[in-house]
């Protein structure tokens, strides 16, 4: 299928919402609320949706099966990584010390559950009164990477702009592959285990975006459309892994 003025052959603009299992939504949200300046939009009694000033909801959910993951699934967006991890309270947190790479200075952090997240900045970015501005790019963990990493590398069709080895809990060696432009990342990880939704992508069209991976053989819901004009539906990839596709 052609991609005019596209960088994929889907419709993706974005990442709308990325899902953490946890055991206890309200005090999770508390943490990342004091922690890393997230502000609450919404709490229930099974969820809660955070946000920074940009970029992607993360939404807690609670779950009877926590996420098991050797790397991190999600970035946190700094002007300064250095003064984040300064300035984090370690009783509280468990961080990493940063560490540069390529033209970044990042750290990983781990949630009250285990969940794995990492901060990451860039000179280039602008400062912010919190320091942390976005919530952006996801990294996916494929267990029969090989196989994987070429369904991916078919139905997003989008050049990839970095490829390297890098350690995580359970690999010296990982394979990490990243798209270009596109908020997505994949990982080689023989032992994550995902137990709810990864997330969910916003597109400019879902009716093409439906028709396209139907046409690919993907594994997909109905496309569904509400009163107030939001498009929706699902899809999922070879190890079953799901992902929603939005369209407002």
């Amino acid at each position: 299928m052609p991609k005019p003025n596209r960088i994929s052959a889907l419709h993706i603009t974005g990442l709308h919402e990325f899902y953490f299992p946890v055991t206890n939504a309200s005090a999770s949200s508390r943490w990342y609320q004091q922690h890393f300046g997230l502000q609450l939009q919404e709490l229930n009694s099974d969820r809660a949706k955070l946000r920074l000033a940009e970029g992607t909801t993360l939404t807690l959910v609670e779950c009877g099966k926590l996420n098991k993951y050797d790397t991190v699934p999600i970035n946190f967006k700094a002007h300064d990584a250095r003064k984040a991890y300064d300035m984090l309270d370690k009783s509280q947190v468990r961080a990493n010390r940063p560490e540069d790479w390529l033209h970044y200075v990042d750290f990983d952090v781990h949630d009250p559950d285990g969940n794995p997240f990492n901060i990451i900045s860039d000179p280039s970015w602008p400062d912010t009164p919190n320091n942390y501005f976005r919530i952006d790019g996801i990294f996916i963990s494929l267990t029969d990477f090989d196989r994987s990493f070429e369904w991916y590398k078919d139905i997003f069709d989008a050049e990839i702009e970095y490829s390297f080895d890098h350690p995580t809990d359970s690999l010296e060696n990982a394979r990490f592959r990243c798209f270009k432009e596109i908020p997505v990342n994949v990982v080689e990880s023989p032992v994550s285990v995902i137990q709810h939704r990864v997330c969910e992508f916003r597109t400019s069209s879902a009716a093409e975006d439906h028709r396209y991976l139907q046409s690919k053989g993907v594994s997909v819901t109905a496309l569904t459309e509400q009163e107030d004009g939001l498009k929706a539906f699902a899809f999922c990839d070879p190890e079953g892994r799901e992902f929603g596709m939005l369209e407002f």
